[in-house]
């Protein structure tokens, strides 16, 4: 495996970590990880480049000539479509965004990357699932909630460790995130019907044609509503892209909780946070 080859694959990665516009930290871990390419000072500045949205960074279209000229075995042509993915699915989530760019390589590559993304997103639903709570922990979860909530003195602060250190909160924990994937797949279908709709709107103004004239005022009012024609278009076009970015978003999140603690200075929010994590003192 030639040092070019590595460069190649490394920046290209880095275009697949940008291509949702996010920089996600599970991704680079991966790509410095998996790769284990010599951080040089000068593909540490590619890098950058591309992080940064240099104008003068090196392109996907750069990379991939420099690719086929290395003439690449269908081994390594593989290989490259297997780190993208193992990339891209890492925050346990695929975005369209990245999708796309992997079968753009995949296909300036000439190589198969439909079954490659299925095996990765099978094993990436098996890794999801294995996260879950088991049922055995889900009942002993709910014993221990209904036991403190009926029994325990809930000023008590050793109590307090108990509660958040245990099964019982994970429990609800979970529940918030099954109901919160109930949510987002109920927006998902609304969504999807919204913008089935706003395509067919398009397609009919689309449709609209003018009669040939040579009168002025009919032409001026062609041109208004051409104008409005174009307008209707972009604000629909623009809208359809928005609510997709949306509904991305909050698919990639779905799993993830951002808890934020607030408190004076030794109010005990450190001590809170371990309680939580389970982290050793």
């Amino acid at each position: 495996m030639s040092e070019k080859y590595q460069n190649c694959v490394f920046l290209l990665a880095c275009h697949l970590i940008v291509a949702d516009g996010e920089i996600n930290t599970k991704e680079i871990s991966v790509l410095e990880n998996y790769l284990n390419v010599d951080n040089t000072k000068e593909l540490s500045i590619e890098k950058q480049k591309i992080f940064s949205d240099d104008e003068n960074k090196k392109s996907i279209e750069e990379l991939l000539l420099e690719l086929k000229e290395e003439q690449l075995t269908e081994e390594q042509k593989k290989e490259i479509i297997e780190i993208l993915s193992d990339i891209a699915f890492s925050d346990n989530y695929i975005s369209a965004q990245e999708q796309e760019l992997i079968e753009y390589i995949a296909q300036s590559l000439q190589v198969d990357y439909k079954d490659i993304l299925s095996q990765k997103s099978i094993l990436n639903e098996q890794e999801i699932e294995s996260t879950r709570l088991k049922l055995y922990q889900k009942v002993f979860g709910k014993i221990q909630k209904t036991f403190y909530n009926k029994f325990l003195n809930k000023e008590s602060e050793k109590n307090m460790d108990h509660l958040f250190g245990s099964l019982g909160f994970s429990t609800v924990i979970e529940k918030i995130s099954d109901e919160a994937i109930i949510d987002i797949n109920s927006v998902t279908e609304i969504i999807k019907k919204t913008n089935e709709d706003l395509v067919i709107g398009k397609q009919e103004i689309d449709k609209l044609t003018y009669p040939q004239t040579s009168r002025k005022e009919v032409e001026q009012i062609i041109d208004v509503v051409q104008g409005i024609k174009n307008h209707f278009n972009t604000m629909i076009n623009s809208s359809l892209a928005e609510n997709l970015a949306i509904l991305d978003k909050k698919k990639r999140n779905i799993r993830y909780f951002t808890i934020a603690f607030m408190g004076r200075t030794k109010a005990g929010k450190s001590t809170f946070h371990k309680i939580i994590t389970q982290e050793k003192k």
